[in-house]
């Protein structure tokens, strides 16, 4: 079973690999939460949601500089509070701006300590399941699917050190790569249009 850290790379690895799908779940997981974050800011829910959704739209644009150095949450939030920003001036009352924090560290630990705020049982359960689901559609990969996914994706392997690894020729693991990528991106699909289905 994956944590949210290691499913949050691996959906982010699928996403720069062009899975649509992929982004359109973490987008299910923080769009609620980065709302909620801006909200203060702004005074105005619809406003709010205008700027997640600008910041979400330039985040999915720049997806592929996205090198983890902090949590895909930070660096999703640092975006939206610089949408935020050029929205509307901060009155003295408003939460500081992520970038008027010099040090890493107090970045990181604001972030994390506001996103906690934010974590209400509905927004829990409904990563949480998000998280079940995206490891159900893992554990239905066959083995050799699934072992050079994860290999590539969550330990950030060569192709070559896979193939090591795995006793097989590098076109193979390229294939086995690829291949989970298409079915892991198809279950994602299926589970992110399975709501529309019921309207």
């Amino acid at each position: 079973m994956l944590n949210n850290s290691e499913s949050d790379q691996l959906l982010v690895r699928l996403a720069q690999d062009g899975s649509g799908p992929a982004f359109d779940t973490l987008v299910l997981r923080y769009r609620r939460q980065l709302v909620r974050q801006v909200l203060p800011l702004v005074r105005d829910n619809s406003e709010a949601e205008d700027i997640v959704q600008d910041a979400l739209v330039s985040a999915f644009s720049s997806l592929r500089n996205f090198r983890g150095d902090s949590s895909f949450f930070t660096w999703l939030y640092r975006i939206a509070i610089n949408s935020a920003k050029y929205s509307r001036l901060r009155s003295s009352r408003r939460l500081p701006l992520i970038s008027d924090i010099a040090d890493q560290d107090d970045q990181e630990r604001l972030v994390s300590e506001q996103f906690i705020e934010l974590e209400t049982p509905e927004s829990i359960l409904e990563s949480q399941q998000l998280l079940h689901l995206l490891s159900v559609a893992i554990d239905e990969l066959s083995a050799d699917y699934r072992d050079a996914l994860l290999l590539r994706e969550l330990e950030g392997l060569s192709y070559e050190e896979i193939a090591e690894r795995m006793h097989c020729p590098v076109g193979t693991v390229r294939s086995r790569v690829h291949r989970a990528r298409e079915s892991i991106s198809s279950a994602l699909r299926a589970i992110i249009e399975a709501p529309a289905a019921k309207h």
